[in-house]
């Protein structure tokens, strides 16, 4: 009891220091990127965002191609790359990575996490600006999963491996015994042919698997209300995971971006109104308060440190599923 009374503490403290920190502009609107479930910058600081419609690369260079529409809140162009598409059906882009220079995304088709159709790997290659400065891609390439199932989070570790959370492995869907993290390893480049192993067993303490992202020689992952940090090995093993923060039970935490010596990692009330939304800065070790930057009624479902190509000057970015739409969120 008294444990619960200092983390209610702990979160009024977040919740003064979120409202000074407010920020939630919206910088593309949410009818040209509805279910907006995540945004990566690749090495040459170009951004690409994941959404109901597709994979599209947001810029501030105009673009009058065939599949660009110049959004009218802070002029940004938005480009078509990826239609959702599998096998001709309509699917979703659950997840999205860079290893700077390709983009990796898994499209489903589900009725739900625990019922999935198909399933596959999308491998992009965006081409480089031409004078023009039009966006278009040099390779698209897919390869289906032999067994399908809901993956979310995803971060590369090099140019052949990825790391993938299970959502479908969560406790609350009834899915311990499952792996939460699979490692994929692109065994064929040219085909795009891989092999899934185990990475991370499930565990009540996970609850839903989502967010990870690596950082140097650890990899900082979500479970539902918890962040751990988890030692990467040098065979791209998992160490034991540590948990670094924990939120209210009001509360659930999505994908995550390092910054400096912090992890920011978006987080949403489960029941919009009842609780804190926005982005919490977390200490990779863990020690101290952390900060967050409330956004209201928005709830973010992934943030990531724009270098100046979408933001003046810089900050952080996110993107909602929820409510659709880029947003700017201020200096971390």
């Amino acid at each position: 009891m008294k444990a619960s009374l200092v983390r209610l503490a702990l979160l009024l403290l977040l919740c003064t220091a979120g409202t000074a920190a407010r920020a939630d502009d919206q910088i593309v609107g949410s009818a040209i990127l509805p279910q907006t479930e995540r945004g990566v910058f690749t090495r040459d600081g170009r951004y690409f965002v994941a959404s109901a419609l597709g994979i599209d690369e947001v810029k501030r260079t105009p673009d009058s191609s065939p599949g660009c529409v110049r959004d009218p809140l802070e002029s940004l162009t938005v480009c078509r790359m990826v239609e959702p598409r599998l096998l001709g059906r309509p699917c979703l882009f659950t997840g999205m990575t860079t290893d700077g220079t390709f983009l990796y995304a898994v499209c489903t088709i589900a009725a739900s996490p625990l019922a999935i159709e198909d399933a596959a790997l999308f491998r992009i290659r965006p081409a480089r600006r031409g004078p023009a400065g039009r966006s278009r891609t040099t390779e698209v390439t897919s390869r289906r999963f032999a067994s399908p199932t809901f993956y979310n989070g995803m971060t590369a570790l090099d140019s052949r491996t990825l790391l993938l959370t299970d959502t479908s492995a969560s406790a609350l869907l009834l899915g311990l015994g499952k792996p939460a993290v699979v490692k994929l390893t692109i065994t064929d480049p040219a085909t795009l042919r891989f092999d899934v192993a185990p990475w991370l067993a499930s565990s009540p303490l996970f609850i839903a698997p989502n967010g990870i992202a690596r950082d140097g020689a650890f990899v900082y992952f979500v479970g539902g209300q918890n962040l751990f940090r988890i030692p990467l090995r040098a065979d791209h093993s998992a160490g034991t995971p540590v948990l670094i923060y924990q939120t209210l039970p009001t509360q659930l935490l999505d994908d995550l971006a390092p910054v400096g010596d912090r992890i920011a990692v978006a987080e949403i009330a489960i029941v919009n109104g009842l609780g804190l939304n926005g982005v919490t800065l977390v200490a990779k070790s863990g020690i101290g308060l952390p900060r967050h930057i409330a956004t209201g009624l928005t709830q973010l479902s992934d943030v990531d440190v724009d270098r100046g190509s979408i933001i003046p000057g810089g900050g952080l970015i996110g993107t909602s599923f929820f409510q659709g739409g880029v947003y700017q969120l201020g200096r971390p």
